[in-house]
């Protein structure tokens, strides 16, 4: 009998010690596609449905990846195609407020973040930084982007504090967007909303009926564009060989005619002709025309497609970007004609973009994209 009462007593403990357990606060919701979390050990961690995310874990999604992730208590994020999230710190909620705090790095790409409290909890207090912004959403919807051509957020319910490098800024209206550059900042109107619809593709799942619907009545929109890279970077203004054949060229011909006088020559021979090879040394100086060498790439993108028609570009990069991903078009000049790029994604080594291509190289429709480095 006391054996029965000791196990009994045992297994109730165990229950008790179960039930005392606390919830974690950020665990995975669902995924899709090729997501990847790294620990700060430098170990792949298994996602799976209510997996714990621990502090200091790393987030990496490929071009067609998503990670949808639930906030204990109230609030969820989802995390786009081609992006990397640091999770830093992650505090519980106590009283009175019990709304649990949430720390966050984005790294580059795109996130949702609905801190917005659900029924009989509070809302969430998201602290997120960015490589040119950092902000609060305590209790609001919002969703933000970064990339090498900058950071942007845009409030779709409630505010969202931001800090600037000029200063501290608010959105409080839907569809209110902030874009920062290393230049500075601009605020966006509703002509934003539009391309908005397009962009927010890149945290969307695959069957999320109401966000495709929404981008394709955008797309339908005269005015609608979707953020992408500014143009400025397919310049190449290194094209400086015209000044080469005009500084060198002339100048040895005037100390030719000084030899017509030969008297001079025979007495100060040795101090002449020590001067006179000094004009020679711009001449030895001309090869300068080197630096148009190609420069080392810093940053590698996929070629989805090459189109000699920018019209054909055009709808293939719409065609894609419906698809959820975020692309920009490159003019690229040719032989005897010029030729339109679509480029997806930004990777800081030729590693990482070919580990994508390899993973993108798997749909049939993708199987002729290759890496181009800038």
């Amino acid at each position: 009998m006391r054996r029965m009462v000791a196990g009994l007593s045992l297994a109730m403990a165990g229950v008790t010690a179960a039930a005392a357990e606390p919830a974690a606060i950020l665990s995975v919701q669902r995924s899709e596609g090729n997501v990847l979390a790294v620990s700060a050990q430098q170990i792949a961690l298994p996602l799976s449905e209510h997996s714990p995310i621990p502090v200091k874990t790393l987030l990496r999604n490929d071009l067609e990846g998503r990670l949808a992730l639930v906030v204990n208590g109230g609030g969820h994020l989802v995390l786009g195609g081609d992006s990397e999230l640091l999770v830093q710190d992650l505090q519980p909620g106590e009283a009175p407020a019990r709304s649990a705090l949430l720390r966050l790095q984005l790294k580059s790409g795109a996130l949702l973040v609905d801190a917005r409290k659900l029924e009989q909890a509070a809302p969430a207090d998201v602290r997120l930084q960015l490589p040119l912004l950092s902000m609060r959403i305590y209790g609001g919807n919002a969703w933000l982007q970064s990339g090498p051509d900058g950071d942007e957020v845009c409030a779709l319910a409630g505010a969202v504090e931001v800090d600037t490098p000029s200063g501290h800024d608010r959105l409080d209206r839907p569809g209110e967007c902030l874009r920062w550059y290393e230049q500075g900042g601009e605020h966006l109107g509703p002509g934003r909303r539009q391309g908005l619809a397009l962009d927010t593709l890149r945290t969307s799942f695959s069957d999320d009926r109401e966000a495709q619907y929404a981008a394709r009545q955008a797309l339908t929109q005269p005015g609608t564009t979707a953020r992408s890279t500014p143009p400025a970077v397919a310049t190449t203004p290194p094209v400086v060989p015209p000044p080469i054949p005009a500084a060198p060229a002339p100048a040895p011909v005037a100390p030719a005619a000084a030899p017509v006088t030969p008297q001079p020559a025979p007495a100060p021979a040795s101090e002449e002709t020590i001067a006179s090879p000094a004009p020679a040394a711009p001449a030895a100086l001309t090869p300068a025309p080197a630096p148009p060498q190609a420069a080392t790439p810093t940053r590698w993108s996929l070629v989805l497609g090459s189109f000699n028609d920018k019209a054909l570009a055009q709808q293939a990069l719409t065609r894609w970007r419906a698809r959820g991903f975020k692309l920009r078009l490159l003019q690229a000049p040719g032989v005897n004609q010029v030729y339109y790029r679509v480029l997806a994604g930004e990777y800081p080594s030729r590693a990482a973009a070919d580990e994508a291509l390899r993973r993108l190289q798997r749909k049939a429709e993708f199987k002729n994209a290759w890496v181009l480095g800038a």
